[in-house]
């Protein structure tokens, strides 16, 4: 048995209607739980899928003391509507964020050498978001560690660079790379002369220590 193939031709807003009226119907699992979804009356959306059938020349959906069920053409009109309708969707996104351009100001606060380590990458950054936010006025300082803290925290900057060493409520972290520190002393420290097995974190913290600023986090 052939088939006679009768074309589609160009889809309007009036078919694009009825294939959301149809999907409604076979998400909700028919007329009747369509009813409240769509806010209209079955006779209506019966007739809506009568006409797509119609203007399909095909048989979408099986209604009767059985109940509600696409049929095998219809399971394949769905498929095939939700995949247009996503890529509607995709297209008023892409259209909708055409006339949007990033203004205004951005403040980023780098302490110590962060902004030169290679890790970083703050050039790559700066540069890449040049191309898309030319209109933003980009302006990068050094400072104290407490003062890039306090300059987030008051919305005086808007991002700031420092080793983790607290969390602050109000702020959020994200990790770009990490550093192993280690602890030295000299030939004439006590330290010196014990063993791998001797030195004990009760041991160390016993002894003072110079450090830079910050306490180092363990691991």
């Amino acid at each position: 048995m052939t088939k006679i193939s009768f074309p589609v031709g160009q889809i309007a807003d009036y078919e694009i209607k009825q294939l959301k009226i149809f999907k409604t119907v076979a998400d909700c699992g028919g007329f009747s739980a369509a009813e409240t979804e769509l806010n209209i009356s079955r006779s209506t959306i019966s007739l809506h899928i009568s006409n797509l059938e119609s203007r399909l020349h095909l048989t979408l959906c099986r209604r009767g003391r059985a109940g509600f069920s696409l049929s095998e053409e219809g399971q394949v009109v769905y498929d095939a509507t939700v995949q247009l309708l996503s890529e509607l969707d995709h297209f008023r996104n892409i259209i909708s964020r055409l006339d949007e351009k990033l203004s205004g100001s951005l403040t980023v606060l780098f302490s110590d050498t962060i902004s030169l380590d290679s890790r970083a990458g703050i050039p790559t950054v700066f540069r890449n978001f040049a191309e898309v936010a030319s209109e933003v006025y980009l302006t990068s300082e050094v400072a104290k560690m407490a003062e890039i803290e306090r300059q987030v925290l008051s919305e005086e900057a808007d991002i700031g660079f420092i080793p983790y060493h607290r969390s602050l409520d109000g702020l959020e972290y994200q990790m770009i790379f990490t550093n192993t520190c280690y602890l030295y002393c000299s030939n004439d420290c006590p330290l010196f002369s014990l063993s791998d097995s001797e030195l004990s974190d009760d041991v160390i913290d016993g002894f003072p220590a110079v450090y830079s600023g910050m306490k180092s986090q363990k691991i």
